[in-house]
């Protein structure tokens, strides 16, 4: 059986229905239609009313995905879900390699010192972890490994 949820990244604005499967927790990318079909849409309404305000910056009418300026051109397909998907893998493996490089690193210290970029490039600040060079170099080579050089800037 399947439930229906909303996700939304802390990398960008954007969110998405998602269909969970209940016992493999397994998600996917589900269309609003479609997650009509699923719950009905008085029990979509209800979705919305019961998630935070931080995750919504304002109360909708009926539950409905949302659209950041960086990824709107991308449309409400599995591209632009996919393309938020990664984004937020990225930033968070990257704060694994930060926090390995250099363990003291709190998560709260990792929240404040990245951001994408216009090109969607994440950018770290490296400095205000109180990273070493080296510490910064070892970091910068390990993301450039998992990601492609230039994905991940390293300041």
């Amino acid at each position: 059986m399947e439930i229906v949820g909303i996700w939304g990244a802390d990398t960008c604005g954007c969110s998405f229905f998602e269909a969970v499967d209940e016992t493999t927790r397994e998600c996917r990318f589900i269309i609003r239609d479609e997650a009509i079909i699923l719950v009905g849409l008085a029990n979509l309404q209800r979705l919305t009313s019961t998630l935070p305000v931080s995750t919504w910056q304002s109360t909708y009418p009926v539950a409905t995905d949302k659209l950041c300026p960086a990824h709107e051109a991308l449309g409400r397909v599995l591209l632009r879900y996919n393309t938020v998907l990664a984004e937020n893998r990225r930033k968070n493996i990257c704060q694994s390699i930060v926090q390995n490089a250099r363990p003291l690193v709190t998560a709260e210290q990792y929240g404040v010192a990245w951001r994408f970029l216009g090109d969607r490039s994440l950018e770290i600040n490296a400095t205000s972890m109180g990273l070493t060079t080296q510490q910064k170099n070892n970091v910068q080579a390990q993301a450039d490994i998992q990601f492609g050089p230039g994905k991940v800037v390293l300041i």
